[in-house]
């Protein structure tokens, strides 16, 4: 055995789990057996060596193929229609990822992945037309830190959100803004991005500015949501919506107490404590099997914590002068009745607009909002 074989049998998957509209009950079969499995989750490409794609909607695979273009070898894909298949489907991923020869067919591909396009579209069309993927730069932002003291996670979550403002850009991938030299308008980059303009940013100071999507493909993020954002550095300038809708009933209108389970668990897992956000997926699988989980001693524990309050206190505040703790608040409250209030998508650009991206992913996770038919979005 090489040390190249060595080396893929002792590597354990990193999974960066993306959600197609409609795919809700796929993520969450698949978020219960990897979590059996003691898989670890990714929240970027850069991290991560496992992509499965929860559910199965065909305008989502284009926004997939560019986050798949910037994941790193070794690395596999797999995509889970439904939330029957979730199990068959992990069983694969371990031969897969161990698999030598695939793995060096993979890492050739992805030092190459315009290269690698182009070679598919020719053989798929038999011509030389093609659309070529977006170089991304990527951070990583949950390596390497030490503990905090009180959650057993990074140091002062306001690591996560600001790793997560460069590690997250990009409409399904991510987008850096190191080492760029965009000064020519008109021009574009690979992949039909268009070259950065410049502008005066809030301090006055000239910046370029970039047009960035977030969504439809992060992690932790809304089946089906995109936002289209205009940057200057890492704040926001302009952002408007765009929804890929399911067109189907709501998965969750019959589970509203897994619901707020959920969207505590998204929450916190954006916020960097690890362990409270596994908490809240273990209550939510209970509560999804039809048991009524004991929430209160965990629920306490949210709240006492100082960290999460300073971490989101006015983030987010609408105009009915709630934030995002205020938010998370309501759903420790009651895990047994549906969201008593709605928002609009009209309401989400103006309570971005100026925020960096890591607390922009911070706003989106507290209004939890669920895309599922065309025009409508319902939030908690």
């Amino acid at each position: 055995m090489d040390v190249t074989s060595w080396l893929l049998r002792r590597t354990a998957p990193r999974v960066l789990l993306l959600t197609a509209p409609g795919g809700t009950g796929a993520r969450l079969a698949v978020e219960r057996f990897a979590r059996e499995r003691g898989w670890r989750l990714a929240m970027s490409p850069a991290e991560a060596n496992t992509v499965i794609v929860a559910g199965d909607d065909h305008r989502f695979e284009e926004h997939v193929r560019q986050v798949w273009d910037t994941v790193p070898a070794p690395r596999v894909r797999v995509d889970v229609a439904t939330a029957a298949d979730a199990e068959h489907e992990l069983d694969t991923v371990l031969g897969m990822l161990h698999d030598t020869a695939r793995q060096r067919a993979e890492a050739a591909r992805a030092a190459s992945p315009v290269q690698t396009a182009h070679a598919e579209h020719v053989a798929e069309d038999g011509h030389g037309d093609h659309d070529e993927h977006a170089a991304h730069e990527d951070h990583q932002p949950h390596g390497g830190h030490e503990p905090h003291n009180e959650h057993g996670t990074h140091e002062g979550h306001e690591s996560h959100a600001d790793h997560g403002s460069h590690g997250d850009h990009g409409g399904s991938g991510h987008m850096g803004h190191g080492g760029h030299d965009h000064h020519m308008s008109g021009m574009e980059l690979p992949g039909g991005l268009p070259m950065a303009d410049r502008a005066e940013d809030r301090d006055g100071l000239t910046l370029d500015q970039l047009h960035v999507p977030l969504g439809p493909a992060l992690p932790l993020w809304p089946a089906g949501l995109i936002v289209h954002t205009r940057l200057q550095g890492d704040v926001i300038q302009r952002a408007s919506v765009e929804l890929l809708a399911a067109h189907h009933d709501s998965f969750w209108s019959h589970h509203p107490a897994a619901r707020r389970l959920d969207s505590c668990y998204r929450l916190l897992a954006l916020a960097g404590w690890e362990d409270a956000a596994t908490t809240a997926q273990r209550l939510r699988d209970d509560a999804l099997s039809g048991d009524v989980p004991d929430v209160r001693r965990w629920a306490s524990r949210v709240r006492r914590s100082r960290t999460l309050r300073w971490l989101l206190s006015g983030v987010g505040v609408t105009t009915a002068g709630d934030d995002a703790l205020d938010r998370l608040h309501r759903w420790l409250d009651s895990t047994t009745e549906p969201p008593s209030t709605r928002w609009t998508v009209d309401v989400l650009p103006a309570l971005l607009e100026g925020a960096e991206l890591g607390t922009a992913r911070l706003i989106v996770a507290s209004l939890d909002f669920e895309v599922h038919t065309a025009g409508e979005v319902h939030h908690g």
